[in-house]
């Protein structure tokens, strides 16, 4: 379970973060969102690993290219502020 009683400035994000952030059926999806919303509203600084993201974009088929990629996963993250 996610703790929000301390404030995180610096978080790196796994492959399961990623995920849970992008898939609304996912268990721990709105507390996810939560900690995602206020490590940004408060100038907190998100970290992955080019690794991560291709986990990520793997686990994703019904993307076909690494350019479709890069902007879905941009535009998930834009439209979760």
């Amino acid at each position: 379970m996610l703790n929000s009683n301390f404030m995180v400035t610096k978080l790196f994000v796994d492959t399961w973060g990623w995920l849970t952030l992008h898939n609304r059926r996912e268990n721990q999806h709105a507390a996810v969102v939560e900690h995602y919303q206020k490590i940004r509203g408060t100038g907190g600084q998100l970290y992955t690993t080019d690794y991560v993201l291709d986990e990520n974009y793997l686990s994703t088929p019904w993307i076909t290219t690494l350019e479709k990629a890069c902007a879905e996963f941009l535009h998930n993250l834009a439209s979760k502020d």
